[in-house]
């Protein structure tokens, strides 16, 4: 009896000497604890900061890619550096910010790094006054259209582009481009209608060739290489297999299976149209990357962005023309008491607006896509 009272008694005793252990553990625990949640709030105010210092260079970066897409006058160095403070003001205001390489229509990237230090608020207790937040964007311009729905099935000659072509800033270029056809035998058209040029390819294993087309004609196409007439839909299915007309279709044929389509067509549209050339041409051969020369071939070379000012509509006989109508009929039950659409008025542009339905890519038929002016702008990093 007398041993278990000493036992109580001692363990009685521990517990009286044993009293604040706790609360000196509790506070040692503490410090940590207020330590590891003011590194947590300091890396979450960081994250904000981040995130904001990305949009900006996000921003800062597409929008300098694009004044160069278009190929601009804004594409310079100094434009780019303001374009980048005016990013950084609006998204991520007291960082700093640059452009690299100096922009140039031909890098085809750019790359847009902001970066700057905000005061912390807790983080210097142990000595880390400044917490350093950077970030990094870059955006090329090499994509171009490959493939995708074409708006109305006519072809424009690659001189035709070449000779019309109209850059960001220059005046208005419109040309009116009559419907035509191309003849059997060497593709053009007699009587010395037919408009000779230089084309670069951009593929470095394929040098200049001589090319020709019809002048200033918008050539009907279709999709058909057997040479069977596949028109009655007004439809071309697949542009890297173009064949243009040799031969005008009756009345009825054409002006019938395309006056829908034609309806469609407006004033300031932009739509793509498939850019041929005629000529002994090096192709490369897709999946070997071989090449080879043909003579006196039809080729597409790409899809140009063209803008539609107006049509030229005449009734037939030709006892009127107008070349200002606002829109394009082909055809309709009257007949010769109706306006018919005989040509397309209008200009090829630059636009790094993406062309609704249309895939962009950076080869086509094989060979490296030419910029024929509509260009892709994309966030690549």
């Amino acid at each position: 009896m007398h041993v278990i009272e000493k036992v109580c008694q001692r363990i009685s005793l521990r517990k009286k000497n044993e009293r604040g252990a706790t609360l000196v553990l509790v506070s040692l625990l503490m410090v940590a604890l207020l330590g590891m949640a003011a590194i947590s709030i300091d890396f979450a105010v960081a994250s904000s900061d981040k995130s904001e210092a990305q949009n900006a260079a996000d921003a800062a970066a597409l929008a300098i890619a694009r004044e160069c897409a278009v190929q601009s006058t804004n594409c310079s160095s100094g434009a780019a550096q303001t374009e980048v403070n005016w990013a950084i003001s609006q998204n991520s205001p007291g960082k700093t910010g640059s452009a690299a390489p100096a922009p140039s229509f031909h890098n085809r990237e750019i790359t847009v790094t902001v970066e700057g230090a905000r005061s912390s608020m807790f983080a210097q207790i142990f000595g880390d006054p400044d917490l350093n937040v950077g970030a990094k964007a870059t955006a090329s311009w090499d994509h171009f259209p490959v493939a995708g729905p074409v708006a109305f099935p006519v072809a424009i000659g690659y001189c035709d582009w070449l000779l019309y072509k109209r850059g960001v800033g220059e005046p208005n270029n419109i040309r009116l481009f009559d419907f035509g056809k191309l003849t059997s035998g060497n593709l053009i058209n007699p009587g010395g209608t037919d408009r000779s040029c230089t084309y670069n390819s951009p593929d470095p294993g394929i040098g200049p060739q001589t090319l020709r087309n019809n002048r200033d004609t918008m050539a009907w196409m279709t999709d058909d290489v057997l040479g069977i007439n596949l028109f009655g839909n007004c439809e071309l299915t697949n542009p890297s297999f173009l064949k243009l007309y040799e031969n005008f279709l009756t009345a009825f044929d054409w002006k019938v299976a395309c006056d829908s389509k034609s309806r469609l067509l407006e004033r300031d549209q932009v739509i793509m149209i498939p850019i041929y050339g005629i000529g002994t041409v090096t192709i490369r051969i897709p999946f070997i990357g071989t090449t080879v020369t043909l003579p006196n071939r039809l080729v597409t070379l790409g899809f140009a962005p063209f803008q539609i000012d107006s049509f030229r509509n005449t009734r037939l006989f030709g006892l009127i023309t107008d070349y200002n109508r606002s829109n394009c009929r082909m055809w309709s039950a009257t007949g010769v008491l109706d306006w018919t659409c005989e040509g397309i008025r209008g200009q090829f542009i630059r636009t790094s607006r993406p062309i609704e339905g249309w895939e962009y890519g950076t080869h086509y038929g094989g060979s490296i896509a030419p910029d024929l002016g509509a260009v892709k702008v994309q966030l690549t990093n």
